[in-house]
């Protein structure tokens, strides 16, 4: 189970992703409370000035307009009250040099957006509960 104080942010300028990963986690616990932000620079606002209680964990879109994935990453690693929080970068596509590179930058570890709900949730349910990235099994 989940500890009951469990906060995630998630940091995406598509909504309909937002919403997905907002019923991927309430799916999980109603416990957990998840936080979103629109772009990079709500999401650093949310964490610099908004939220009084940080994130245990931070899910951020590798892709998006203004201020994108790795630069809001980056921001958040240089931030001394963030830097201890663990990111989890995603996006539809994966590019070796792209991971390394975001792994340089400071993510725990790049999640390839699954094409299906449960598979979200199974996902989640690795990264929230454990703190990492489950090895794709060939089922």
């Amino acid at each position: 189970s989940y500890p009951r104080d469990m906060n995630v942010l998630v940091i995406d300028d598509d909504s309909d992703d937002i919403e997905l990963f907002r019923e991927a986690i309430y799916e999980l616990s109603s416990d957990i409370v998840c936080w979103t932000a629109k772009d990079g620079e709500e999401g650093l606002r949310m964490l610099t000035r908004d939220l009084i209680v940080l994130p245990d964990y931070i899910l951020l879109d590798v892709n998006m307009p203004l201020l994108d994935g790795k630069q809001t990453l980056a921001r958040i690693k240089q931030h001394t009250r963030l830097k201890t929080i663990p990111v989890f970068m995603y996006s539809t596509t994966s590019n070796d040099r792209e991971i390394s590179h975001m792994k340089t930058l400071g993510a725990r570890d790049f999640i390839i957006k699954p094409p299906t709900f449960e598979r979200l949730v199974k996902m989640l349910k690795s990264v929230l509960l454990k703190g990492h990235v489950p090895v794709p099994s060939s089922r």
